[in-house]
């Protein structure tokens, strides 16, 4: 039994066995819908349920619409141009995120436990990889350039053509970085096994 406060997900069968029941509770008049007992009120909220405006009202209403801006005069339309694209944020700027990095790494982190992060995995979630792969990317059009797929910020990787394993001077060099959709990076470290897709070529 469940504990009071906890949440408790019924089986499928267990759902059938309640929908039936109360199902068979309304067939047998042992239930009756408020919608039965107060029939003004449920009329009431459904406003207009059914009912149909006359021609001659559709015609009217029709008239009286043309000519008038009544679509999205408040929000974004197609085509429209926010104020501050490509504009630089006056205060999350290079020198304000270098600040906030500095007082927030490290043992100044409220999560910091000494230092148990390796060295590689610190510097693969650094600003400058972040700023590296975004280089990589904008080079690339945001475009894999093995199956030639357009990315989203989630489905794209930054691979290092000379691994980052193998040679530490080029691993924040643009031109060592390929755009990958995930698929493709999936593939050309290790073919995943029951996707029934041959892997696909490795870059040189």
């Amino acid at each position: 039994m469940a504990k009071k406060g906890e949440k408790v997900i019924h089986s499928e069968e267990t759902r059938k066995k309640i929908s039936d029941g109360v199902q068979r509770a309304y067939d047998e008049g042992r239930l009756i819908h408020w919608s039965k007992l107060h029939p003004e009120a449920f009329h009431n909220k459904k406003g207009f349920h059914g009912r149909k405006h006359s021609e001659e009202t559709k015609a009217k209403v029709s008239q009286n619409r043309k000519g008038k801006d009544l679509g999205n005069t408040h929000g974004f339309t197609k085509g429209h141009m926010p104020w501050n694209k490509d504009k630089p944020h006056r205060v999350h700027n290079a020198e304000w995120r270098a600040k906030v990095s500095k007082a927030t790494s490290g043992p100044n982190h409220w999560n910091w436990k000494g230092g148990v992060d390796s060295f590689n995995r610190l510097m693969r979630s650094s600003s400058k990889h972040k700023q590296w792969a975004k280089a990589v990317y904008e080079r690339d059009n945001w475009t894999c350039q093995s199956c030639g797929k357009h990315c989203q910020r989630t489905e794209i990787i930054a691979h290092h053509i000379i691994s980052w394993k193998k040679n530490s001077i080029l691993r924040f060099d643009v031109s060592n970085g390929i755009t990958l959709c995930r698929e493709c990076h999936c593939f050309l470290h290790k073919p995943r096994l029951g996707t029934a897709k041959p892997p696909k070529p490795q870059l040189s």
